[in-house]
């Protein structure tokens, strides 16, 4: 759930897994909450495209990474970053080429981690996933609802110093 606008609206998230057989379960995500008056405007800019990404995150982790633990951070960029015309910046700083395709290797230096070679697995307007052979990756651009953008990291290995990874995103 997440906090209360000044109005009293808000959004909860419920995830429900339930085994359906050997190997298999079923999903159920609802998405609710009691919204304001300007409420298509706060649930697009919310939700804009996010689910597909999220869900496709999950779909990536149980193709690649099932049954393993993750550990995971989130750095964002600074607060000059929450204008919409940032993101083009930063998917430039990127070296990410455009037109950018699923598929496609991409090669970045994080500082005082090192390279990390990864792959493209989502492209969105605002959303680029990137599959590492240890890691999930998501680059967000979340101008749209005045946030600076943001890098999620889904690492799978217990070793992981999360504090230099974050500190070089």
């Amino acid at each position: 759930r997440l906090p209360e606008g000044p109005d009293g609206s808000f959004h909860a998230f419920e995830y429900v897994i339930e085994a359906t057989g050997p190997g298999s379960a079923v999903l159920r995500f609802v998405h609710s909450g009691f919204t304001s008056d300007d409420w298509a405007d706060d649930y697009e800019a919310i939700t804009a495209s996010g689910w597909d990404m999220y869900l496709h995150t999950l779909s990536q982790y149980l193709s690649h990474f099932a049954g393993r633990p993750a550990q995971y951070l989130e750095a964002e960029g600074p607060p000059a970053s929450a204008d919409e015309a940032a993101w083009p910046r930063l998917v430039a700083a990127l070296g990410l080429a455009k037109p950018l395709k699923e598929g496609a290797g991409v090669r970045l230096d994080l500082p005082g981690v090192g390279p990390v070679e990864a792959s493209v697995d989502y492209v969105a307007p605002t959303f680029i996933g990137l599959r590492a052979p240890l890691a999930l990756i998501r680059f967000h651009g979340r101008g749209r609802m005045g946030m600076p953008v943001a890098v999620s990291q889904h690492t799978y290995i217990e070793t992981f110093d999360g504090e230099t990874a974050q500190r070089g995103w």
